[in-house]
Formats: C-alpha cells, sequence, structure tokens
C-alpha cells in the first residue's frame, strides 16, 4: 500500500509541475516573400530579419537583388520548389 501512495503523490506533484512550468510554447512560423507585394515581406532580409530560428522563409519565384545576411537557422525555400526560378543576385 505504501508503493500505490508513493506513486500517487509522485504523479500528482509531476502533474503540478507540468501544469505551473512558464515554459513559453511556440511554433514555426511560415513567412512568404513576393518582390511583387501579396506576401509577408518585399525583400529576403526583411524576412530573415523578422523570423525566428527555426521559421521556414518561402520565397517566390523572381530575381531578388539584394544581399542576405542569415545569422540564425531558418529554413529558405523556392516556392515553386526550383531554385532556378527563384534567384538571388547580389545588390
Amino acid at each position: 500500500m505504501k508503493t500505490k501512495q508513493c506513486n500517487m503523490i509522485l504523479l500528482a506533484v509531476s502533474l503540478y509541475l507540468v501544469a505551473t512550468s512558464r515554459v513559453p510554447v511556440t511554433s514555426a512560423a511560415i513567412i512568404t516573400v513576393d518582390y511583387d507585394g501579396g506576401s509577408d515581406y518585399i525583400s529576403i532580409q526583411a524576412a530573415v530579419g523578422n523570423a525566428n530560428t527555426g521559421d521556414t522563409v518561402i520565397v517566390y519565384l523572381g530575381t531578388y537583388t539584394e544581399n542576405v545576411n542569415v545569422n540564425k537557422d531558418l529554413t529558405i525555400i523556392s516556392k515553386s520548389g526550383n531554385p532556378s526560378d527563384t534567384i538571388v543576385q547580389a545588390g
């Protein structure tokens, strides 16, 4: 009987700790870039600058003349899935 009581106490304490923990829960965002507008950003750098670690930046097709500095873990992909129609040309 003591073992059952100890298990119940441990379960109660564990549930309390989980319920009162203050660990923020975040999910990765999907950010879109289209130089023609109609998306979240018109430049890749602006999207990268406002993204959080783990986010995905989806770039619409076109030629983007800019320098992009990425200093966090992101996924940057072409919307079409074909990198030959999404070009980043140094500014």
